[in-house]
């Protein structure tokens, strides 16, 4: 059995109903190059800062990050609709304004969360191992 250190589900009765309880012992991030899980305190490297932040696998080496363009629409889209709705919810006459801006900059945020995920940035060499004679004696 496979165990991801990320999430301990617990079944708790209380009250005579079932809750779920998630546990969060460390974050979990799934390498896009070897499709491993690791922990964010597994982590030796990283370089850059802010949005172009880089992190390196512990399994394979190689160095994973997100978009920085759409790490900064996801921020600015957020930003922008909650600004919208409460400048929206002080001044009854701008809510004509005001509720499409925050629709669309909420639809920017969605997607572009969506589409932000971890990317290979820069894969580490693999290595050639010539089996030319392996597959030669099973032909």
């Amino acid at each position: 059995m496979r165990k991801v250190d990320a999430f301990f589900l617990t079944w708790i009765l209380l009250n005579s109903g079932p809750i779920f309880v998630v546990l969060l012992e460390s974050y979990a991030v799934l390498c896009t190059n070897c499709s491993k899980f690791f922990g964010v305190n597994e982590v030796k490297n990283q370089r850059g800062k802010r949005f172009n932040a880089q992190i390196q696998c512990p399994h394979c080496d190689a160095w994973l990050g997100k978009s920085p363009v759409l790490s900064l629409l996801k921020m600015v889209g957020f930003y922008l609709g909650i600004a919208a709705l409460i400048y929206g919810y002080f001044t009854p006459d701008m809510r004509s304004l005001t509720t499409p801006i925050a629709i669309i900059s909420t639809m920017v945020l969605l997607v572009s969360h969506m589409m932000d995920h971890l990317k290979v940035i820069e894969a580490p060499e693999k290595v050639y191992v010539d089996d030319s004679e392996q597959r030669q004696k099973y032909r």
